[in-house]
């Protein structure tokens, strides 16, 4: 038992070393299996040897007297090599299995012991009165069978350990017998070659399990990558596809076959080279991939266009040669996957960052490049080019009354009539918002391009049905006719320049740019500036120019006119310095500070005296107009009723339903509103029609022309009827003779303002006016009445 428990504990060791101890029985098993093929399969060579080496034992033994022992040893070796050949057999035909059990390790163990055992006996039987050619023959067999034992079970070292050892103990006790210093040493030599072949034995047992350990990983990872690759299929957008040797589909999946448009037995077997050949988009892609099989290189991400179902899909592709054990060149494997989407949405970007979304011109910065292009070849040619920049007007009532997607709507209008109406090579842009660029190539002299400006501001002009709603809108152009070669911002802020004159002057026309413009432009920076500290600075002063009542001539109120005195400049018409001050947010600085010190100006005045202020679309633009100007009447303690405030008609045409909203907020305070300027605009009679004026103020334009023209006489004296059936009082502004006053008396006219009367004063002249009209109606009265008394 102690003998037993220590060849276990022996054995124990032996598996610790090689890396069995503490795997799995699984594992322990189909390891064991592979040790006994691997001593199995070396079986017959190893029979070989032993019959080899009875027939020499034999052969030098024939005539000594232990050859009858010798032959009854020979014949039981003969049993165990029959046995051992059974098993070879065995492995031959495949009756091996993969997976032994610690039995037949066992057996195995046993059967290396015997062997181990009956050659171990035999130098005991043949050395005793052999003489030297014989001895030499079993030293030689013995040191043989131990070489050649411990290769043939290296594979098993418990094999390998129960064999030797029988084997060196029962040679080296029939040397050590002799009592000789020669057999001594051969002894000991077998001995170190007993250790040699074990440690060899268990080195090459530990290769083979790490060998089988790295198997069993390997077909864990193939099995996790199977499961994973089934889920992949199962789940994932993507597919896997395989081609043979010869290019062919093998193994398609389902969804694969469902990317195609196909059933997957239509595909499998079909030439992947013969339909890459028909894709309908990405050539260069496809001969890349074409390319890659043909010479068995692996690609990644290769993109192709093929028509599936009537629709172009754009297939993602990545692949590599596949290739056997041997190294043969067995196909394709690779992963696909549709990538329509993504190229679609990529296509629209792309798309985007060079076109507007809206119209379909291009955009900012697509035309500066084109631009560039453009002027490059005209200063090769020496040819002319053009660049016209168009701001369309009213576009902001449009949107604000029509909504957003008619506002879209009419912009992609307005672009299909300037192709229709500009050559095919016109490049058009969409600058941002109501904003269009365009470049020509050839434009003519400065008359031809003159027409052209015109024709597209007439074209613009006629009304737009979008949708069921019918607008009207207009453009106001800045053109640049350039004969050299100019740097693109150089032609875009020459074109800018020319468009706000063009806006300058009035909607609905053009201008060309000149030199001094640019002049201008700057002076007029300057005057921006000045302008921005003139309210600090003090510069600001209202002057006050009254209106009177038509039959009795007395003072009704004022209307509040700002003057500049600049310091260098000396006093600034306001048709200069309003117009700055509009296009920047000064407008909204001035015009709140020009509320505040007409009101507290009209308090200041007389109880029944009206003040009238101009207002700027800018103003209203704020949103917080109404609540502003309540809180400066609650500042200055000026009663509403006594504040008139005058819009024109293009403060409504910009955005008429806000600034409705916000007049009808105003006029529930009990400020009175006036249209001024009426008559120069459109459509004044339907802002009559839209909301209830107080009072109508007739254009300067006509109260100056009655007098010569009779057709401003009629218009006139048509408003003055058309205002008293309405039930709103009517102001003529720009009186200036006496004539021009009787007429107006004449047809009831409200309201006079002009010269004839008072030219606009200061406050104190204001005063001072006030004062002399109040002592001239006293000095009236007395006179009244001493002739009264007289009579």
């Amino acid at each position: 038992m102690q003998g037993e428990s220590l060849l276990s504990a022996i054995f124990r060791a032996q598996d610790r070393f090689i890396g069995l101890a503490g795997q799995d029985p699984e594992f322990v098993g189909r390891a064991h299996a592979e040790q006994i093929r691997a001593v199995v399969r070396l079986t017959p060579a190893m029979m070989l040897g032993n019959l080899f080496s009875i027939a020499a034992i034999l052969v030098a033994y024939s005539t000594h007297a232990a050859l009858p022992f010798l032959l009854l040893w020979s014949l039981v070796l003969a049993f165990m090599m029959v046995r051992a050949m059974r098993a070879w057999l065995q492995l031959r035909q495949g009756m091996m299995r993969d997976w032994a059990s610690p039995r037949a390790i066992h057996r195995a163990t046993v059967n290396a012991a015997l062997f181990g055992a009956i050659w171990g006996i035999m130098p005991t039987i043949a050395y005793p009165d052999a003489g030297y050619g014989q001895q030499l023959v079993v030293t030689a067999v013995i040191t043989g069978m131990l070489s050649a034992g411990s290769f043939a079970l290296s594979a098993l070292p418990r094999a390998t350990l129960v064999f030797l050892i029988p084997v060196t103990l029962g040679s080296t006790l029939a040397l050590l017998a002799r009592d000789s210093a020669v057999d001594a040493v051969l002894g000991f030599l077998q001995f170190a070659l007993l250790a040699i072949a074990l440690l060899a034995s268990h080195h090459h047992a530990r290769m083979l399990v790490a060998h089988l350990k790295a198997e069993k990983d390997a077909l864990e990872q193939k099995s996790v990558i199977g499961l994973l690759l089934k889920s992949f299929e199962d789940h994932a957008s993507d597919w896997l596809w395989h081609l043979d040797e010869t290019g062919r589909f093998r193994d398609v999946s389902l969804r694969f076959a469902e990317a195609a448009g196909l059933h997957a037995r239509h595909l499998e077997g079909a030439h992947a080279p013969v339909l890459l050949r028909c894709a309908e988009a990405g050539r260069a892609s496809t001969m890349r991939l074409l390319l890659a099989f043909r010479r068995r290189r692996a690609f990644r991400d290769v993109e192709i266009g093929l028509r599936i179902r009537g629709t172009l899909r754009w297939w993602r592709v990545s692949g590599e040669p596949a290739y056997d054990n041997r190294g043969r060149f067995t196909g394709f494997r690779g992963v696909g996957s549709d990538v329509t989407e993504a190229r679609e949405s990529a296509d629209r970007l792309s798309y985007l960052a060079h076109f507007d979304g809206v119209t379909g011109a291009v955009n900012r910065g697509r035309f500066n490049e084109l631009l560039a292009g453009l002027t490059a070849r005209a200063s090769l040619r020496q040819a002319p080019f053009a660049v016209i920049y168009v701001d369309l007007d009213f576009f902001k009532a449009v949107n604000d009354r029509h909504g957003h997607r008619t506002g879209d709507l009419l912009l992609a209008a307005v672009v299909a009539r300037l192709r229709v109406l500009l050559p095919p090579e016109t490049i058009i842009a969409r600058l941002g918002g109501d904003e269009f660029a365009i470049a020509l190539e050839n434009p003519g002299s400065e008359a031809d391009l003159s027409a052209l400006a015109a024709g597209i501001i007439a074209h613009l002009s006629e009304p737009f049905e979008i949708g069921e709603a019918r607008v009207v809108i207009g453009a106001s152009l800045g053109l640049v006719l350039a004969t050299r070669a100019i740097p693109v911002e150089s032609l875009l802020h020459q074109a800018d320049l020319a468009l706000y004159m063009a806006k300058g002057a009035g909607r609905r026309t053009f201008r060309f740019f000149r030199p001094d413009m640019e002049d201008r432009q700057r002076e007029q920076a300057l005057l921006e500036a000045d302008l921005a500290q003139a309210i600090a600075r003090g510069e600001l002063e209202l002057h006050y120019q009254p209106f009177v009542r038509s039959p009795r001539g007395s003072t009704a109120g004022f209307e509040a006119l700002l003057r500049w005195h600049h310091p260098e400049r000396g006093t600034i018409p306001p048709a200069i310095f309003i117009p700055l001050a509009e296009k920047s947010s000064l407008i909204n600085r001035i015009g709140d500070w020009v509320l505040h010190e007409a009101c507290r100006a009209a308090a200041s005045m007389p109880g029944d005296l009206v003040m009238a202020v101009n207002l700027s679309s800018r103003q209203f633009e704020q949103g917080h107009l109404a609540a502003d100007i309540r809180a400066i009447l609650a500042e200055t303690g000026l009663a509403p009723q006594r504040l008139e405030l005058e819009v024109t008609e293009s403060v409504l045409i910009d955005n008429p339903d806000a600034v409705i909203e916000c007049l009808r907020e105003l006029k529930a305070l009990g400020i009175r509103i006036a249209m001024d300027d009426f008559g120069t605009g459109y459509s004044s009679l339907s802002y009559l029609w839209r909301f209830p004026f107080d009072k109508i103020k007739i254009d300067g334009a006509f109260i100056a022309a009655m007098t010569q023209d009779q057709t401003a006489r009629d218009i006139v004296q048509a408003i003055a009827m058309l205002t008293r059936q309405l039930g709103v009082n009517l102001t003529a502004e720009r009186v200036e003779t006496e004539e021009e006053m009787r007429f107006l008396r004449e047809i009831r006219c409200d309201y006079l303002q002009g010269y004839f009367f008072a030219r606009p004063m200061p406050l104190v002249d204001a005063a001072a006016h006030l004062l002399t009209e109040t002592r001239r109606r006293s000095r009236a009265g007395h006179s009244g009445r001493r002739k009264h008394l007289a009579a």
